[in-house]
């Protein structure tokens, strides 16, 4: 397996249906993993692709809405009573800060780890984490609450996440020519109006990102759960960008390579 990959979790939107899991995936850098947004059962599906907890110590929450971020509070419980010892970093808007320590206080009162919080805020592209081989850079995206995309870089290689927002011009050049784009596709072009009003982005939306920014590869996620068939997203976003996949559960795409 590329030792540069992505593991989709969870790729629906916030009304649960029996198809998708809310959203959450994992970047796996040579065995370190990277958690990015932590919906409802988020915890349930790390476990379920084996992946190891002990390699999980980063979790980039892009926006506070309940489908990316209520799964936290169970994965902050569930450490406490394996009880990890290494600290776990948490990176999200700023607001997040005093909510997530009180869950943490509250439900993982006996943990034998240390949380700490990582604030992301403002309008520019910030860096988050670097450890010499990997890097991830925050970005703005728009949406109606304080929302950041994340852009993880090595090996030469780099892989894009855009979650909820209605359609921007790209915000860094960093993104230009990253190898795999994901970015949320949660309408079709029929539903173009609502998309706007929702501050979401339609199937087409997502590939005309992919096209400018010149991405290799893109995947379309976050679909309304009125559509029962998601090809119709696909299709749409072909026409425009024809290396296009939909995400799903349990699906694990190599980073460049």
């Amino acid at each position: 397996m590329n030792p540069f990959n992505v593991t989709i979790l969870g790729c629906g939107s916030a009304l649960p249906t029996e198809r998708h899991y809310c959203s959450s995936q994992v970047v796996n850098h040579h065995g370190n993993l990277f958690m990015v947004d932590c919906g409802e059962g988020a915890h349930y599906q790390f476990q379920r692709n084996h992946l190891h907890e002990s390699k999980l110590n980063h979790i980039f929450i892009s926006h506070l809405h309940a489908d990316h971020c209520l799964g936290l509070t169970g994965v902050l419980v569930a450490y406490a009573l394996k009880r990890r010892t290494a600290d776990l970093h948490v990176y999200a808007p700023a607001e997040f800060e005093g909510m997530l320590y009180r869950q943490f206080e509250f439900y993982a009162s006996n943990a034998t780890y240390r949380l700490v919080f990582h604030p992301i805020e403002g309008s520019q592209t910030t860096t988050l984490y670097e450890d010499g081989h990997l890097s991830v850079q925050a970005f703005p995206l728009e949406h109606k609450v304080p929302c950041y995309g994340f852009l993880f870089q090595a090996d030469g290689h780099g892989y894009a996440y855009c979650s909820d927002t209605k359609r921007i011009a790209p915000p860094t050049e960093a993104l230009y020519g990253v190898d795999l784009l994901y970015h949320e596709a949660t309408y079709a072009d029929s539903e173009a109006n609502l998309a706007a009003t929702m501050y979401h982005a339609t199937a087409r939306h997502a590939a005309q990102f992919a096209r400018e920014i010149q991405a290799k590869k893109l995947i379309i996620g976050h679909p309304s759960s009125r559509y029962r068939d998601e090809s119709i997203l696909l299709k749409e976003a072909h026409e425009v960008f024809p290396n296009t996949i939909l995400a799903e559960e349990n699906l694990c795409v190599a980073v460049g390579g």
